[in-house]
């Protein structure tokens, strides 16, 4: 009777590891299908969000929007990844950001296609602008960039005296894009250079002249909603002067999956 005890009791231990571990097996793989749900997901709106931006970018430049279209089924034609332009393929996670940000971009800087290689612009000039292969309209012409890499003039104020003065952060960070576009982001943008403060009345504007004009050039910053734009005379004293425009609200980085951030 004894034997029969302990063999109904193994038999019961053994049965109910199994129901265990089936149920840990269901909890994985509802929680691995749960994983994939919200992947696909992810996609969907990544993939929604850059069909949007097109069709903007299309209303704007209906020749660009097309060569996008072309590039994004020609990737394969160039020996490194070619950009699309700053309005599709940057995005600023934090929407508090997105008026400064765009304020530091002109329109053609939004609207360009980004090369990494002399090699690859020759032949992206020669597909869009010097031949008719890409199928564009007769007379379109797509503004390409590339610039080989050189030295760049820092960031005119450390951290500690960007904080001191009563910036948040430099532009630079608080933009999104491929890793690729970041050397066209500060050597044409200059948006490692720029200094955002949300708000106005914590930036010192004459300290922050100084600050960013003292390397004998000169930068932007941002006080709230005033882009300043600080240069240094040539001659004389070499006085600092600065150009003030107010900010605009952005219409081509906003993002409908933006957030704000605490």
């Amino acid at each position: 009777m004894r034997k029969v005890n302990r063999e109904h009791s193994q038999t019961t231990t053994r049965m109910e590891d199994l129901q265990e571990r089936q149920r840990k097996n269901v909890d994985s793989s509802a929680a691995q299908q749960a994983n994939i749900s919200g992947a696909l997901d992810q996609l969907r709106n990544l993939e929604d969000e850059r069909h949007r931006k097109l069709e903007k970018l299309r209303g704007w430049d209906r020749d660009m929007a097309d060569a996008v279209v072309w590039l994004r089924n020609h990737q394969d034609k160039f020996k490194m990844e070619v950009f699309e332009p700053p309005m599709i393929c940057c995005t600023v996670p934090d929407r508090r950001y997105t008026d400064a940000i765009e304020a530091c971009f002109n329109q053609d800087q939004l609207k360009i296609l980004v090369t990494q290689c002399e090699e690859d612009y020759a032949a992206l000039n020669n597909y869009l602008n010097d031949s008719e292969q890409a199928g564009l309209r007769k007379g379109a012409r797509i503004n390409i960039w590339f610039r080989p890499k050189v030295d760049l003039i820092p960031p005119p104020m450390n951290e500690a005296e960007l904080k001191a003065l009563g910036f948040d952060d430099y532009a630079i960070n608080k933009i999104e894009c491929p890793d690729g576009l970041l050397w066209f982001l500060t050597r044409e943008v200059n948006l490692h250079r720029t200094a955002i403060g949300l708000d106005a009345s914590k930036v010192d504007v004459n300290a922050a002249m100084e600050a960013v004009s003292r390397d004998g050039g000169g930068a932007k910053f941002i006080a709230g909603r005033v882009m300043n734009t600080v240069s240094r005379s040539r001659y004389g004293k070499r006085a600092a002067a600065n150009m003030t425009k107010d900010l605009r609200l952005a219409r081509n980085l906003v993002n409908s999956t933006s957030r704000c951030r605490p």
